[in-house]
């Protein structure tokens, strides 16, 4: 192997963590590793998920695929992050994660829906979002837990979606992506930014929403503690990811 021609993928899907590694010099898949999250208590809601079961599963999965290449540290190139899109994971002051996160296909939303769409008006909310009205995305999402858990909101510094709450464990800096951002149905899609003017409107400040940053920007390098507890040399520069149905298109 040589020097910097591996590069590290997570992969967060619904049901595991995932960790792959691709050798971009030989152009050639080297392995991977899949971590199950926790398994639900019976009878508990499927609706929630805990963000730090979630980041112990990557950590874990990472540390596993570093184990089983057995390459040196200088065979590392960089890191990045692939997730299942809607899940949002809200971070206080100290960079901790308050209130539940809720996934994809949870509906429990439906009634703030109307309340988008009376304020914003169906046909509006299309052209400034992509997306009509629907309780799977995350505009609904958050004005539920808004409304169900007023404290936790309040405590809210950022709003950072699933991918983006991967990358800032990784590198410790909060930022957001375009292909997940957009599936919150609270980005601009036309403009490529947040979509501030609404989000005023209903109440979310839109300076709790990070700066965007473009897929394959490098954002920072990965933090000594993770480093320490994966195998992964501390400073492995950090590269924004995306969506995991967008990068599975390109990929294919």
């Amino acid at each position: 192997m040589s020097d910097h021609s591996l590069v590290i993928t997570v992969d967060i899907g619904g049901s595991a963590a995932k960790a792959y590694a691709f050798d971009v010099v030989g152009q050639r898949a080297m392995g991977q590793v899949s971590v199950p999250y926790p398994e639900q208590r019976a009878g508990a809601d499927p609706g929630p998920f805990d963000p730090d079961e979630w980041w112990g599963a990557v950590v874990s999965a990472l540390a596993s695929l570093v184990q089983k290449l057995g390459e040196p540290s200088s065979s590392y190139r960089g890191v990045t992050v692939s997730a299942i899109r809607i899940p949002f994971v809200l971070i206080d002051r100290r960079g901790e994660h308050v209130g539940p996160g809720l996934l994809n296909k949870d509906r429990r939303a439906l009634p703030d829906v109307a309340h988008v769409v009376a304020k914003i008006g169906a046909t509006r909310l299309y052209e400034i979002t992509g997306h009509f009205g629907a309780p799977e995305f995350g505009l609904a999402k958050l004005l539920w837990l808004r409304r169900t858990y007023p404290e936790a909101w309040r405590s809210t510094v950022t709003v950072l979606q699933l991918h983006d709450w991967i990358i800032y464990r990784l590198s410790g800096i909060k930022a957001s992506e375009p292909s997940s951002a957009a599936m919150s149905q609270m980005l601009e899609v036309t403009e490529g930014r947040w979509a501030t003017d609404m989000l005023n409107s209903l109440g979310l400040p839109s300076g709790r929403f990070p700066e965007l940053r473009k897929a394959g920007t490098q954002i920072g390098g990965l933090v000594e503690a993770v480093a320490a507890q994966t195998g992964l040399p501390a400073g492995l520069p950090v590269h924004v990811g995306g969506g995991d149905t967008h990068l599975s298109a390109i990929s294919a």
